[in-house]
């Protein structure tokens, strides 16, 4: 297991490893908090009350309390794995009143137990940077040579962090003081000790929730291509459903017509229209506006086979423009071969332009 130390100033010692990662955080005085005003402690309560809104509490409840010892950096909250804060005198067993812990080259945490007034037991927990491996040696033995002199009734604890050569140099040292120095794995904290801060590894669930999802998203693009395939073969069956009924339509016998397909031919065939049929068509829609007096036929077929007719009306029937709109709609709706009917402006009577569907 990954081990981290770290402070309000940041991590100053990492051992990396799998799984979740055990971090010992040392506080500062000034951040450290005591409420007994806090009834049913929460993370967002205890936040509320401490008025850090950066970072996390780190926080546990005691039996009349509710003790704050500062906040975790986002270095360590955002971490993905699993993460488990705790206080160094945690891993301390009960019947040990002063710790030394040594981590790296260089770094020695110190505690000390104390008892209050109320009889409550109080650690005093310090950071020192002893530079070396040999400062961390002269460092230790130095103060447990101090408070040997003092002659209190006290018992030490001295652990090293994953460093045979530093952990065997330093119960050299301490031999002649009748003290050894142990391995830190071999602490165990009690597991009634609840973490000040916690959170589990989520690389599992959000793999699972990813796989889950794309399993989703391939069963839906799977679905799609089946759906459109299976669509584009009932559209094929159509079109030849379709062409079969038109084949059948085609060649079914109609009364004494032996050969369908021979007049569907000359249906399909050019019929050239005459001259007089042609201007009867115009004539005729073209009453419908007023009185005629001239019909002028130009036998030139445009495009799309219209033939173009100019109308002379002796009088429109009525002069409203509103009026002849609605005419020409209804003749254009009664009198399917007129396509278009264009007024040309000019003196006189009311001139109409016709274009006639010839072919």
């Amino acid at each position: 297991m990954s081990l981290i130390l770290f402070s309000r100033q940041g991590i100053h010692f990492e051992s990396k490893d799998k799984g979740d990662v055990n971090a010992l955080f040392i506080p500062a005085r000034e951040q450290m908090r005591t409420y007994t005003d806090i009834p049913q402690p929460s993370t967002s309560t205890v936040r509320d009350r401490y008025g850090q809104s950066a970072g996390t509490p780190l926080w546990r409840k005691g039996r009349d309390s509710v003790e704050v010892y500062g906040t975790i950096p986002s270095a360590l909250s955002d971490r993905r794995q699993g993460v488990h804060v705790h206080l160094p005198q945690d891993f301390v067993p009960p019947e040990y009143d002063v710790f030394y812990f040594t981590f790296g080259d260089r770094w020695v945490i110190h505690g000390v137990k104390t008892r209050t007034d109320d009889g409550l037991e109080q650690w005093g927990v310090s950071k020192i940077d002893a530079e070396n491996k040999d400062g961390v040696i002269d460092t230790v033995v130095t103060s447990v040579s101090d408070r040997m002199l003092e002659a209190l009734p006290e018992k030490t604890l001295i652990a090293v962090h994953d460093d045979d050569a530093l952990q065997n140099n330093l119960a050299h040292a301490l031999k002649p003081l009748g003290l050894k120095a142990i391995a830190f794995s071999t602490l165990a904290q009690p597991k009634s000790l609840k973490p000040l801060y916690t959170h589990r590894d989520y690389s599992l669930l959000m793999l699972t929730f990813a796989l889950f999802a794309l399993l989703i998203v391939i069963g839906s693009v799977v679905f799609l291509m089946l759906n459109k395939l299976k669509l584009d073969n009932m559209h094929r069956e159509i079109a030849q459903l379709e062409e079969q009924i038109r084949q059948q339509q085609a060649n079914r016998p109609l009364g004494h017509i032996r050969n369908p397909n021979s007049i569907l031919k000359a249906m399909a065939q050019r019929q050239d229209q005459k001259p007089s049929g042609v201007i009867h068509a115009a004539g005729k829609a073209a009453s419908s506006f007023g009185e005629l007096a001239r019909i002028r036929y130009q036998p030139v077929v445009e495009k799309k086979g219209k033939v173009p007719i100019i109308v002379e009306l002796s009088e429109m029937e009525n002069d409203l423009l509103l009026y002849q709109e609605e005419v020409a709609k209804s003749v254009l709706r009664d009198h399917p071969w007129v396509r278009e009917i264009e007024r040309i402006p000019g003196a006189g009577a009311g001139i109409l332009k016709m274009q006639v569907q010839v072919e």
